[in-house]
């Protein structure tokens, strides 16, 4: 059973308040926030706003989740700790339910033991040897989820892989078009609950698009 909707790459011209609109109409639907040290901060990509718009979504009752990239989410791998992650966000760590990891091309040595009550969420990837040892290395864990990408957040269509557990998170090419069949695909071959992570097909000229938003919701909820 579909638990979660996520939407991915709120930016800087993001309208808070049709946001909180889209959530409280749809209360399953999810927003994603990506960071990294190299791009947050600098207006150099709009899919990694600056921190400060943060201020923002305080104590507006959103479902948040942070989506950590490039070098910081491999410290945190090497860590085992999202220590570095609770440091770069500083209070606005508070915001946010759910942590994920963007991790492609790296390889976890020491289990994730440090994560500050939120729940996190390992991105697999195209490299399945490596996605299995990090599967391998973190199942089981209290508070760790998988979410299957095969796309890396460009929007391009692949097949799924399904892990051994009672919930997972599948993206990759998902869009206005395919998404009603794709989630019958999974509730027919994963027949667990899962959440739907949607990010390149959601934009209109790179910007967060909230009307593409809610003609999606209005297919998946209806």
């Amino acid at each position: 059973m579909l638990k979660k909707l996520t939407f991915t790459g709120i930016d800087n011209k993001v309208n808070i308040e049709e946001l909180i609109e889209l959530k409280n109409k749809y209360p399953l639907i999810e927003f994603g926030f990506l960071i990294s040290k190299n791009n947050t901060n600098k207006n150099i990509d709009n899919r990694f706003p600056s921190l400060i718009i943060l201020q923002k979504f305080k104590n507006k009752n959103l479902n948040l989740a942070l989506h950590v990239c490039g070098s910081l989410a491999s410290q945190v791998i090497k860590e085992g700790s999202l220590k570095c992650v609770k440091e770069f966000m500083g209070s606005y760590f508070d915001l946010f339910e759910r942590v994920q990891l963007n991790i492609v091309g790296h390889t976890a040595k020491e289990k994730l033991v440090e994560t500050f009550g939120k729940e996190v969420i390992i991105q697999t990837n195209l490299d399945v040897e490596k996605s299995k040892q990090v599967f391998e290395l973190y199942k089981g864990l209290e508070n760790i989820t998988f979410l299957t990408d095969k796309s890396g957040g460009k929007g391009i269509d692949s097949e799924f892989d399904y892990f051994d557990l009672d919930y997972q998170g599948f993206s990759g090419g998902l869009n206005r078009e395919n998404i009603l069949s794709k989630k019958e695909e999974i509730e027919i071959l994963f027949e667990k609950d899962f959440w739907m992570d949607m990010e390149s097909s959601v934009r209109t000229n790179n910007l967060f698009d909230t009307k593409k938003i809610e003609e999606i919701c209005e297919l998946i909820f209806k």
